[in-house]
């Protein structure tokens, strides 16, 4: 048994490795807010931002980065009752879409 749970172990630590670059959930592949890609600058020059994004009501979340794409909320509403999950072309910053649900937690 441990034979085979080590040859199914090394194609998915594979598949993990070669993916670092998305960010298919919250605080990155490994959940740590670490990315195994170049670490980011200490300072951001103003002229290097590739684009911006106004968001309506306020963010809550980090952006994910999931191939071309990326990914990220905000809320809205009296109570910020109204979720947002926008999604946004990762070259040009384009908005694709914006998908809005009730929040339903406390």
């Amino acid at each position: 048994m441990k034979y085979i749970s080590i040859q199914l172990l090394i194609p998915l630590l594979a598949v993990s490795l070669c993916c670092g670059a998305d960010w298919p959930q919250f605080r990155g592949p490994l959940t740590n807010n670490v990315s195994l890609a170049d670490a980011p600058p200490g300072k951001v020059d103003q002229g290097s931002i590739a684009w911006t994004a106004d968001l309506e009501g306020r963010g809550a979340s980090g952006p994910i980065v999931v191939g071309d794409k990326v990914f990220l909320t905000s809320t809205t509403g009296f109570k910020q009752d109204q979720l947002h999950v926008l999604c946004f072309d990762l070259k040009s910053g384009k908005q694709l879409w914006d998908r809005q649900f009730w929040a339903t937690g406390l």
